[in-house]
């Protein structure tokens, strides 16, 4: 009885920690899956998060992947991120059989929360991933449409860019 006891006080315990959470997300989300996205062309994409049922942290990560087929020292690379782009994002909550407009904002290369290394398809490509904090949804389904307004530039025919939207898993 007291070793059951000391159970649900621990598991109490941890489900108020931050690390729990992050790892109970991590856990119960699926994998980014990014899709390419090119700057410059004021395309759209529309991204869907499958009904979920617990509240979550979102990020909106965008991946450039430099196409010209060579490794960069990761000081040149992040000299190489700095680049101008706009995203419009606009967030839709399934309601029934609709849904409706719960967000709209815009990102731009100055909302960035971090940089990460990122994994390609062609090893020698060099890619890094620029996150930026988002959202926390609560349970429901989602629907959010991303519209680029960037101005074209000549950086955009070096990089290939890709975009998503996923649970937030790293430990604050």
């Amino acid at each position: 009885m007291i070793k059951k006891l000391i159970s649900i006080a621990l598991t109490i315990i941890l489900s108020g920690c931050g690390i729990a959470k992050t790892f109970l997300y991590a856990a119960t989300s699926p994998e980014p899956n990014y899709k390419v996205f090119p700057l410059g062309e004021n395309k759209k994409i529309l991204i869907e998060i499958e009904k979920t049922y617990i509240e979550k942290p979102y990020l909106i990560s965008l991946r450039t992947e430099f196409i010209d087929g060579s490794k960069h020292p990761s000081y040149k690379v992040y000299k190489e991120l700095n680049y101008p782009f706009e995203l419009e994002i606009k967030g839709y909550k399934k309601s029934g059989n609709d849904y409706s407009l719960f967000i709209t904002k815009i990102i731009t290369q100055n909302n960035i929360s971090y940089d990460n290394d990122s994994i390609t398809e062609n090893p020698k490509n060099s890619a890094f991933t620029r996150s930026f904090g988002f959202i926390t949804l609560p349970a429901g389904q989602y629907r959010f449409e991303i519209t680029d307004r960037s101005k074209p530039i000549d950086k955009y025919k070096k990089i290939q860019t890709s975009i998503d939207i996923f649970v937030d898993t790293s430990i604050k």
